[in-house]
């Protein structure tokens, strides 16, 4: 039993990982950027709209199944309604962090006596 329950398992995640949200999930984990933040929140738009035509549908007499895809696409939006801010907070920081780390590099070598010279430079021939 307990075999068949692992086997289950697997074999439904490797279906779930081809699943358009979950891939577009990865993408997002894989390459931060605004422009992927921006898509993610687009889908996510589109999943609200197709759950708020789902309902419309089963208002007016459609089979009772639809409640699965409902919920299934609400799921979706509100996932990626939390994953493309936050996507675009990790880029923000990581961009920072790229500001900050170039603004140090280029600051080091200005002091108050100009540019930096090693010691390796200032030592006589004689006594390397």
């Amino acid at each position: 039993m307990f075999r068949l329950t692992v086997q289950l398992i697997i074999s439904m995640r490797a279906v779930l990982a081809y699943a358009p949200s979950n891939r577009l999930m990865w993408h997002l984990r894989r390459r931060r950027g605004m422009g992927a933040a921006l898509i993610a929140v687009a889908v996510g738009a589109v999943y609200l709209l197709a759950a708020a035509t789902c309902a419309v549908l089963i208002d007016r007499g459609s089979p009772g199944w639809l409640n699965v895809l409902v919920l299934l696409f609400i799921w979706n939006a509100l996932k990626l309604a939390v994953t493309g801010p936050a996507t675009l907070v990790a880029s923000a920081r990581k961009w920072l962090a790229g500001r900050h780390s170039s603004r140090e590099a280029g600051s080091a070598g200005q002091g108050a006596g100009g540019n930096v010279v090693s010691l390796h430079e200032c030592q006589p021939d004689n006594v390397r």
